[in-house]
């Protein structure tokens, strides 16, 4: 059972990655970014395909996808630490000043997880280039990876609380729909309207052909 600090700590996690992620244009940002994004593309493709497992195994845009991803991930390591007398059950820390630091302190609380959570949105958390490690030491052991993505209408990273949701707001996915169906509604008007003519212009040539026939 998830205990109700644990889920204020992850809500307060989720909202300063969301925050550092629309406020920060930086190297080490963009690199979480990037990587965000390789991973929502991924996870499309493999859930487009999934019916189809020969077809998924094989698949080279997403072979080359998990090899960026992979290549990406490969710029952060982990070390493991104890973080409470309570439970001796070792964690991983984002770098190996941090495993000392939560180390040395050795709390009573049960949760061993506890003092990085704390890390995570106590204060603004330094410099970007501490930012990111500590984010993808978060997104990686939790698992939150494919639940941060871009809005669909103002572009906004956000955390998804379902699969399948594709806006920030209630107000964006309205703006999102309003317009969708604009362009669905202008889109079938146009291929009508090409329908009928290339319709005609077959005609024409076919009175052309039976012409010259006789």
């Amino acid at each position: 059972m998830v205990s109700p600090d644990r889920r204020l700590d992850e809500a307060s996690a989720i909202l300063a990655i969301t925050t550092r992620l629309n406020q920060a244009n930086t190297p080490p940002v963009q690199r979480v970014q990037d990587l965000l994004q390789k991973l929502y593309e991924a996870d499309s493709r493999r859930r487009a395909l999934a019916p189809n497992v020969a077809k998924l195994s094989m698949d080279h845009e997403l072979r080359a996808l998990r090899n960026d991803i992979n290549a990406a991930l490969s710029r952060y390591s982990w070390t493991p630490v104890v973080t409470s007398i309570l439970n001796l059950t070792p964690v991983s820390a984002w770098s190996p000043a941090v495993a000392q630091e939560v180390g040395s302190e050795s709390g009573l609380n049960p949760d061993p997880l506890m003092p990085l959570w704390a890390k995570i949105h106590g204060g603004k958390h330094g410099p970007d280039e501490e930012w990111e490690p500590l984010a993808i030491w978060y997104l990686v052991h939790r698992g939150h990876w494919l639940r941060y993505r871009r809005c669909k209408e103002c572009n906004q990273w956000f955390y998804a609380r379902t699969d399948f949701q594709t806006s920030c707001t209630t107000a964006c996915r309205q703006k999102f729909a309003a317009r969708d169906s604009e362009f669905k509604k202008k889109r079938a008007q146009y291929m009508k309207k090409r329908y009928h003519a290339q319709k005609e212009a077959d005609r024409k040539a076919m009175a052309r052909l039976a012409r010259r026939a006789k």
